[in-house]
């Protein structure tokens, strides 16, 4: 499981830290506050998938992502979610095989473990991970002297570090603080890094799956269709109905798949022309449904197009497949009532107080602010009437919805 994040330099955070995480963890506060920021961190830091490895007179292992979870490049699609298709200036180089990265005059090379780098591959390229100990970091003799890490974090950064964790370094430039051109970033893990990661956001809604994401969950998940039937027709009350795909045509090299939701003596219906609440959560049930155990969600806006008594079903629903899957979950909401939802679970027994996380974020001249509570205190909270969105307001729907049933 994930314990604590630090960060320096990714996106809009100059520097920050978020500690003591719980299986289920809730980003609240004002736009702009570095709640998106976490959850790309978290989905940079544990999508990838191949071992590389930088040389710089010191080895480390390290991972480039080359695909997540639903068959994306992770970085190209935070590129694409941030409206960005190109990089305006490439900071690695291809040289004999290898990639020549860095910035101002302290430059490292990015080797492969099995093979060489092949020129183009400088322009994919932009970020990696390696797993560590403290100890290994702080006994290396690269480290006291010149070393890529040590040419990015100070000492004081260092001993903030997690004893055990993942570390992602990224050198494309817009994804770093006010374009400085490195970002790094760290999460503690008390075990095994996760499994596979499920990140779902709005983007993510409006896209076909692809074909590769629908193999493998066909061939490889038992049950997953059934899965998916079931919890959509928790969510959407109605049992007598069958799901399929089909193949989408993009063009001559490409296929997607497309869903259907085909009802007893009724033409299917594609999941696309349903309305924006039953497609958006019927896309996220499919990758949901395919997660292994030990794995991470990460949800943004939970809340999108979703009608109160959906939104109530569709939380409890992913608090059931997380405890059964043994899943962390992060949420980034505005909802109210997502908080409601959660509250009242923990008053009602369903999750533990231990469970529960709440994070109120913001930032200040690029210092990410957190102030991070328990479900014990969010239900103080709210039982003295306050917005934990937004300090010392009045959240009077929210203390409906948990005492209503008093």
């Amino acid at each position: 499981m994930i314990k604590e994040l630090f960060l320096r330099n990714f996106r809009g955070i100059k520097t920050g830290k978020l500690e003591d995480f719980a299986q289920f963890n809730i980003l609240v506060g004002p736009n702009n506050s570095g709640k998106s920021t976490i959850l790309e961190s978290l989905y940079l830091l544990f999508s990838t998938t191949r071992g590389e490895v930088y040389h710089d007179g010191s080895f480390f292992e390290c991972l480039i992502p080359e695909k997540d979870l639903l068959g994306y490049d992770p970085l190209l699609r935070l590129q694409k979610k941030h409206g960005i298709y190109s990089w305006e200036e490439n900071p690695g180089t291809f040289v004999e095989g290898s990639i020549k990265v860095g910035i101002k005059e302290k430059f490292w090379d990015l080797q492969r473990l099995d093979k060489n780098f092949e020129r183009g591959d400088e322009d994919k390229i932009g970020y990696a991970a390696l797993d560590y100990t403290r100890k290994e970091m702080e006994s290396d003799s690269k480290l006291k002297e010149e070393n890529w890490l040590k040419f990015i974090i100070n000492e004081e950064d260092l001993s903030s570090f997690p004893d055990k964790g993942r570390t992602g370094i990224l050198w494309f430039q817009d994804f770093t603080y006010e374009f400085q051109g490195i970002a790094v970033w760290t999460a503690g893990i008390d075990q095994n890094p996760p499994h596979n990661v499920l990140f779902f956001d709005a983007l993510t809604a409006m896209q076909h799956i692809e074909t590769s994401f629908h193999s493998r969950a066909l061939k490889s998940v038992p049950g997953w269709l059934h899965e998916i039937r079931e919890q959509f027709g928790n969510i959407f009350p109605n049992t007598d109905f069958q799901i399929t795909f089909t193949p989408l045509k993009i063009d001559s090299d490409r296929n997607l798949m497309k869903g259907y939701i085909e009802y007893r003596e009724k033409p299917g219906i594609p999941v696309d022309l349903l309305g924006d609440g039953a497609r958006t959560m019927f896309k996220f049930l499919v990758f949901l449904a395919a997660m292994e155990d030990n794995g991470l969600v990460l949800w943004e806006d939970p809340e999108l197009f979703q009608h109160s008594e959906t939104l109530e079903r569709s939380v409890k629903g992913v608090v059931d497949s997380a405890n059964e899957k043994h899943l962390q979950v992060f949420l980034s909401t505005q909802s109210l009532e997502v908080l409601g939802w959660f509250a009242t679970m923990v008053k009602e027994g369903e999750l533990s107080s231990e469970d529960v996380r709440v994070y109120y974020t913001d930032l200040k001249d690029g210092i990410l602010i957190s102030a991070p509570y328990t479900a014990e205190i969010l239900l103080n909270w709210i039982k003295m009437e306050l917005d934990p969105r937004k300090p010392r307001k009045i959240a009077g729907n929210l203390i409906y919805r948990v005492e209503e049933g008093e």
